[in-house]
């Protein structure tokens, strides 16, 4: 019979050493690996809302995608597309309402026209690629 060794809750010193003495391994492996595994099992991850008029939104940089569902039609709202996004996310927005005035803000630049609302059940995304810090507008 196989034989495992039994599960390391922690980090060996040597190993906490290299890492610069992180003392939270978890918390480590939730922010830095987690994404990427998870985007490597081809599970997106989104995130579902029910914002009121005037709302801001800031998506997590796990988020791939935002589905807003207001009670009813809404006058204003903003995006802030993820922080600190990985080369090739591709961050999608929708709403079950319409929203007249709409905004999709960054803290790099955003390639292709703005969009000024967003019309219920019609879709918008943006790739990001790291190179240059950019997202793209795909639709």
């Amino acid at each position: 019979m196989l034989s495992l060794p039994p599960y390391q809750h922690s980090l060996t010193e040597k190993e906490t050493e290299k890492l610069g003495k992180m003392t939270q391994p978890w918390h480590m492996w939730l922010t830095n690996i987690f994404p990427f595994w998870q985007r490597a099992q081809n599970v997106g991850s989104y995130d579902y809302e029910v914002p009121t008029n005037g709302f801001s939104y800031q998506a997590p940089d796990y988020v791939e995608e935002l589905v807003l569902d207001p009670a009813g039609g809404l006058t204003t709202g903003t995006v802030a597309l993820p922080l600190n996004p990985t080369d090739g996310l591709v961050f999608t927005i929708l709403s079950s309402k319409t929203i007249t005035t709409f905004s999709v803000t960054s803290t790099t630049t955003i390639v292709g026209t703005a969009v000024t609302s967003l019309i219920a059940s019609t879709a918008i995304s943006y790739r990001y690629r790291a190179s240059n810090t950019t997202w793209y507008r795909r639709q």
